[in-house]
């Protein structure tokens, strides 16, 4: 066998076992290897797809909470205006517009509240 033989059989295992080549990479194990030839590949699938999907829930619970956390930053109220990020002892960020209400206006509000709908 000559050596453009044995790079087509490497070329050709790599291309037709993928999680193969990912499993290797990921543990340093060589190619035909004792340790390579004691794995199921199902088990390599099955351990590189998990991978792969932890991967991407993570992935995908950051840019949520990166997105809650750029949603704060802009919502954040200091007084009556948005004036950009929350700043420790800053500002008075826990006031809400109805605590400016006259307490008429707050008398009339809690009248028109209709209980018969609660159960």
């Amino acid at each position: 066998m000559t050596k453009e033989n044995f790079l087509n059989i490497i070329k050709k295992w790599n291309i037709d076992h993928p999680y193969d080549k990912a499993w290797r990479s990921r543990y340093k194990v060589s190619l035909f290897s004792p340790e390579h030839k004691a794995m199921c590949p199902v088990d390599m699938v099955l351990e590189i797809e998990e991978h792969r999907l932890y991967q991407e829930m993570e992935d995908e619970l950051q840019k949520q909470k990166e997105s809650e956390d750029e949603h704060f930053v802009r919502t954040v109220k200091v007084g009556s205006a948005t004036d950009g990020p929350y700043i420790p002892g800053e500002g008075n960020f826990m006031s809400h517009p109805e605590d400016s209400l006259s307490e008429k206006e707050k008398d009339d509000l809690f009248e028109s509240i209709d209980i018969s709908s609660l159960k």
